[in-house]
């Protein structure tokens, strides 16, 4: 496998580049529900569109240099056919959980994501998929993993709005 340049995007995000990156994080998300769903031969699901399952600034190498790009996007092995609100919503929740101070960075992700899901919408994914990598914490016997989600579910239960 190759390897490809770039910076991390959490990093970016903490060294005061969140608007950048997550206006990068939601384009890069309109090219890649724009593919056809059949894409990927055999991948699982039954929605609309390409989701990646961990979509975010977490999975993505990117280049700022001139207008800046992305140069990667990492970790597939959540990907599957599904709703086209699933990786927009995980996106956001990486922001709001681990950088809490940048989100109103978040305005860019959803104004060049090209998907329209209100705030209500968004937060019932996010917390969906709080609870389901909380019962995979359980189901592979990882106790630490299973606190942390557990934490990690009341969080983002607690959050009000936008």
């Amino acid at each position: 496998m190759p390897e490809v340049s770039g910076r991390h995007g959490q990093r970016l995000i903490d060294e005061g580049n969140a608007r950048v990156v997550m206006g990068l994080v939601g384009s890069t998300l309109r090219v890649l529900q724009a593919l056809p769903a059949d894409t990927v031969n055999g991948i699982p699901g039954d929605g609309t569109v390409l989701v990646h399952g961990d979509f975010g600034p977490q999975n993505m190498l990117f280049d700022l240099t001139d207008s800046g790009r992305v140069s990667a996007v990492l970790d597939w092995e959540f990907a599957h056919l599904g709703q086209p609100i699933e990786d927009l919503a995980w996106a956001e929740w990486i922001v709001r959980m681990h950088h809490p101070d940048h989100v109103d960075s978040v305005e860019e992700l959803l104004s060049r994501s090209g998907v329209s899901a209100s705030w209500t919408d968004r937060h019932a994914v996010m917390v969906r998929r709080c609870h389901e990598l909380l019962g995979y914490s359980r189901t592979v016997g990882v106790p630490a993993g299973e606190a942390l989600w557990r934490e990690r579910v009341a969080a983002t239960e607690a959050w009000t709005s936008e």
